[in-house]
């Protein structure tokens, strides 16, 4: 049995992939079908940790600001209730 045959029968591999591994057992080159492959998928993988790092950024800054703000106010209050007992 193939191996594309067998890896189409399993339902996980896009045609895309399937296809690239039909060709390269067709023309007896394999092994660099599936560096292709490889090289295909490890540019998804970086595009998509670059694409999760820049909408991480801005949430970070976020609830680094929402952080630093509660900090404020516990301070202030803490400042505030010390001048009541003052007064």
């Amino acid at each position: 049995k193939r191996m594309s045959v067998a890896l189409a029968d399993t339902g996980l591999f896009t045609p895309m992939v399937i296809q690239m591994i039909r060709v390269g057992e067709e023309s007896g080159s394999l092994g660099q079908m599936l560096l292709e492959l490889a090289k295909v998928f490890d540019g998804r993988v970086q595009s998509g940790v670059k694409r999760g790092l820049a909408l991480l950024e801005p949430v970070l800054i976020l609830g680094m600001g929402f952080l630093i703000a509660i900090i404020i106010i516990s301070i202030l209050m803490g400042i505030l209730s010390v001048n009541d007992l003052a007064a």
